[in-house]
């Protein structure tokens, strides 16, 4: 992920506009890749970027350019890939749940099937995971708690709460696949 090109500093450059500029240039495509890996979608990817660049423009004039703006806009875009990931499991799991729920006549018979294969696939997936990312998973997307909340409770850091969630939300997505279409 190194880059061949000089990335200025503030001190190499007459404005932040020149700064983000080069940074954009220089880390754009590395950082759509980056994403693209783990969402395995470029929409939604650039979806991602154009949320970070835009709080990188927003923050730069006061972030400590003595530390990697390079580390930064990876964590960053690693932050808000996760915050995607949960938003669309949380986002198939209403579904699914919307469709358990309303009353259908007849017509409805293929969601139901649909949802029944899908909360099936999720819940073996669920109990075939680690049992410490199945509590994460499970605190996150039907407790609702945050990651500092599951952190205190599970008397652990909030990287390691992220970790499991993310590598939980990945096996699970994995599971999914055929139906995420």
């Amino acid at each position: 992920m190194g880059s061949k090109h000089f990335v200025p500093t503030k001190s190499h450059v007459a404005s932040v506009e020149e700064l983000f500029d080069s940074y954009y240039q220089v880390y754009y495509q590395p950082l759509k890749g980056f994403a693209t890996k783990f969402l395995r979608d470029e929409n939604l990817a650039e979806d991602v970027l154009q949320e970070v660049f835009m709080k990188f423009w927003k923050n730069l004039p006061h972030l400590d350019t003595s530390q990697s703006l390079k580390d930064y806009l990876y964590r960053a875009v690693k932050n808000q890939v996760l915050n995607t990931l949960q938003t669309k499991s949380l986002q198939i799991i209403r579904h699914a749940e919307k469709l358990q729920e309303e009353s259908c006549s007849g017509t409805c018979t293929e969601d139901k099937v649909y949802f029944s294969e899908l909360n099936e696939l999720v819940t073996k997936r669920m109990e075939a995971l680690p049992e410490k990312k199945k509590e994460v998973f499970q605190l996150r997307l039907f407790e609702d708690l945050s990651n500092q909340q599951i952190a205190q409770q599970k008397n652990t850091s909030i990287h390691t709460v992220k970790t499991q969630f993310f590598q939980a939300l990945k096996a699970v997505r994995a599971s999914l696949k055929g139906y995420l279409q």
